[in-house]
């Protein structure tokens, strides 16, 4: 009898081990952030997050418990083959769950969970996520964590003919109830009224810990299921829907007095949106940049229209097309374009354009229906998209889709064919990870940072092809010309996941229908994606829309703000400060500015609204 509960103990105690492993890895792979937090916080993860280790322990344990009730009846040695296959499987899901996670914080900076799963299904896109050096780091920790799970197995009897005879026939039953309600209790975690979460690891106020300290298998199964229950009901209300919904028309609230500054020198101008792929403020010399990487657009500054305080509401590219051409803020742990039921029912700029008589046009240099963006352009009104399918096969790449070079040509081709007037997108690739570019610059390094520069660098020097192009074209002078990213980049200043800076972006507006008297200047005013398409149709003498989440950016009389969207967490800033707040650890991670009490409640309540508002779509 000693020896059966010596074996529980033993597989519990080695998948301990085997977590307290994968942890290690991950806090080595992402290197870069743990170098920057002292050896002692780093230590205390494993401490934090035995409890989540335990519970997933348990839950692994289930399945041998039932393989050990069969042993006691069945032939051992057909048991311990069951037994065998099952480890075999958990132990290679574990640990490709573990590496992939890893190197998704490199990028992501949050934990794999549903929303990046949901990306499985484009393999290709998935796996160019990756450079050279990335898919070193890749094998070199897939061997070491084969040689560390095989030593660890090796080193403990764990097989069912080890434990000798049989328990009695009627005793069995019984270490069956006691020993599963023990693994009940260790799976629920807790004897009180919650059970077990995330949160129970949560102990720092540097989220990487907290990231750490988690348990990425729990972690992405409960994701999973908690991607569902998110769908049935609102994980962050936490105030009464009316004074929740009383703050939120507080923020986005039009002033009586208004001052708004004339953007066009026509009545109706044809529209050409460029949407540049991860774009930094920390890349732009007019948001406090560096100028070298980007020196064409900060040329461009000078004979346009910029914003200087304006943020993304999302992190990546679906979420942040939700954003600008339908006015969405960032949902933290998915994206609204992913969902088909969702954004069935949007309000979209190209369906708002067309009732002014817009023909509406989308240019991608990749595959469209990647993320479910082709769905989404077609029921947001786009009359004609040309994606990859279009360009020559000679200049395809291997990876997202064709250069920017390519796809400005193939823009030049394309813009002149739709009657005016007209609203055409163009959404950029080159400067996506892993950044191979068909060019060298002074960014001649091989760290992240480095090739991050170096493709934005090859990025802003077709965008200034372009423009030098387009300037020769007799559509010019009739053309507004909109640019701005889909997102910020942790690079090349590794930002915190969670920190305004990781989120600024650059606007710029230009072309040969922008309004004389308003080049070169220069406007203060915090905005965000989500403003784009109400200023558009201001600007276009539209007063009524359904774009509730935005304000004019051009009425300078209207205070402005934004919004952003981490890992389960939500940022606000204004001019007078800004607020992070994590929703798994409920508090503030970073603050600046005398009211960020009061920012905290209003982030809340504008993160509960839209959610509502999601639900009930």
């Amino acid at each position: 009898m000693k020896k059966h509960i010596e074996f529980f103990a033993r597989y519990i105690g080695f998948w301990m081990v085997m977590f307290a492993l994968m942890r290690f890895l991950f806090i080595m792979f992402n290197g870069k952030i743990a170098s920057t937090i002292p050896f002692k916080e780093l230590a205390m993860s494993f401490v934090h997050g035995l409890r989540l280790d335990l519970s997933t322990s348990a839950y692994l344990s289930v399945i041998p418990f039932f393989l050990w009730l069969m042993a006691q009846y069945v032939k051992v040695k057909w048991v311990d083959y069951l037994f065998t296959f099952y480890n075999f499987v958990v132990l290679l899901a574990v640990a490709v769950l573990t590496i992939i996670d890893a190197e998704l914080y490199a990028f992501w900076g949050q934990k794999l969970n549903a929303y990046a799963s949901s990306f499985a299904k484009f393999p290709k896109e998935m796996f160019s996520f990756s450079s050279g050096i990335s898919w070193g780091k890749i094998v070199f920790f897939g061997f070491l964590t084969t040689f560390l799970v095989k030593i660890t197995y090796d080193n403990l009897p764990l097989k069912f003919k080890h434990l000798g005879q049989p328990v009695k026939a009627w005793l069995a039953p019984i270490v069956f109830i006691v020993v599963g309600a023990i693994t009940f209790l260790m799976i629920r975690g807790n004897i009180g009224m919650s059970p077990i979460n995330q949160s129970f690891a949560y102990y720092s106020d540097k989220p990487f810990l907290n990231h750490c300290a988690v348990n990425t298998t729990w972690n992405f199964i409960a994701s999973l299921a908690d991607n569902t229950e998110d769908e049935k009901k609102n994980p962050y209300s936490f105030l009464p829907d009316a004074e929740a919904q009383q703050i939120v028309n507080e923020l986005l609230s039009n002033t009586s007095n208004h001052n708004s500054f004339q953007v066009s020198n026509q009545t109706k101008p044809d529209i050409l949106l460029v949407i540049l792929e991860g774009w930094s403020a920390d890349v732009v010399g007019f948001t406090g940049g560096d100028a070298s990487v980007s020196p064409n657009l900060n040329a461009l500054a000078n004979e346009g229209l910029t914003f200087v305080n304006f943020y993304a509401n999302g992190n990546r590219t679906d979420k942040g097309l939700a954003s600008i051409i339908s006015a969405q803020p960032a949902l933290a742990k998915s994206s609204i374009i992913n969902k088909l039921q969702k954004f069935s029912n949007l309000p979209a700029l190209p369906k708002a354009l067309q009732e002014l008589g817009y023909n509406s046009k989308f240019v991608y240099g990749g595959e469209s229906e990647f993320a479910n963006m082709k769905a989404y352009w077609i029921n947001s009104g786009y009359n004609n998209i040309v994606d990859i399918h279009q360009f020559n096969k000679a200049i395809l790449p291997e990876n997202w889709g064709v250069h920017d070079d390519e796809l400005y040509n193939k823009l030049l081709e394309e813009f002149p064919k739709s009657p005016s007037p007209k609203f055409v997108t163009a959404l950029t690739l080159s400067s996506h990870e892993p950044y191979n570019v068909p060019h060298k610059s002074n960014f001649t390094g091989t760290s992240q940072a480095e090739l991050y520069k170096n493709s934005v660098h090859f990025s802003d020097k077709c965008l200034g092809d372009f423009m030098a192009k387009a300037k020769q074209q007799p559509w010019y002078n009739n053309t507004l010309i909109i640019v701005l990213p889909d997102h910020a980049h942790q690079e090349p200043l590794n930002r915190q996941p969670y920190e305004p800076a990781r989120f600024h972006i650059p606007l710029l507006i230009t072309g040969g229908a922008l309004n004389p008297a308003v080049k070169g200047l220069q406007v203060n005013k915090v905005g965000q994606q989500t403003d784009l398409a109400p200023s558009i149709l201001a600007m276009l003498g539209v007063k009524k829309h359904s774009f509730a989440w935005g304000v004019n950016l051009f009425d300078t009389a209207q205070a402005g703000l934004a919004t952003y969207t981490f890992d389960d967490g939500i940022g606000l800033v204004k001019s007078d400060g800004y607020v992070a707040f994590d929703q798994q650890s409920k508090r503030v991670i970073m603050s600046a500015g005398a009211d960020s009490l009061n920012m905290t409640k209003q982030a809340r309540a504008y993160q509960q609204i839209y959610y509502n508002e999601y639900l009930t779509r």
